[in-house]
């Protein structure tokens, strides 16, 4: 495999890697919150869209080709990389994981608060 070539195609099994443990560990953690507190609330059909699409657009920025071209010299390749990175990941994950925050706060179960 030719690394030199910004076109040569490269699997960033680091990159896959890193992005499957950050899903893994947002879902665990939310499962862990969600056994853990009576107040926790589950997740919304909205929810999980907004994970899927920020998980789809870091991978779009961290594999084959943008991260190929924006390693190997292309400065429009670089900006658009970034720009997703810093505009739309870091909203999605905030929707995906804190949205459910502002909704109803009663416990699940019966009981006093």
């Amino acid at each position: 495999m030719d690394t030199g070539c910004p076109c040569a195609r490269e699997p960033h099994l680091t990159s896959w890697a890193v992005l499957w443990l950050a899903a893994l560990a947002i879902v665990v953690g939310h499962r862990v919150v969600w056994h853990s507190n009576k107040w926790a609330t589950p997740w919304t059909p909205e929810q999980m869209p907004a994970l899927a699409g920020a998980g789809m657009a870091a991978a779009v920025a961290f594999t084959w080709p943008l991260a190929n071209l924006a390693a190997h010299g292309s400065q429009t390749a670089l900006v658009i990389q970034r720009l997703i990175l810093t505009l739309t990941v870091p909203p999605l994950v905030l929707v995906s994981v804190l949205m459910g925050m502002s909704g109803d706060r009663r416990p699940r179960s019966g009981g006093s608060p």
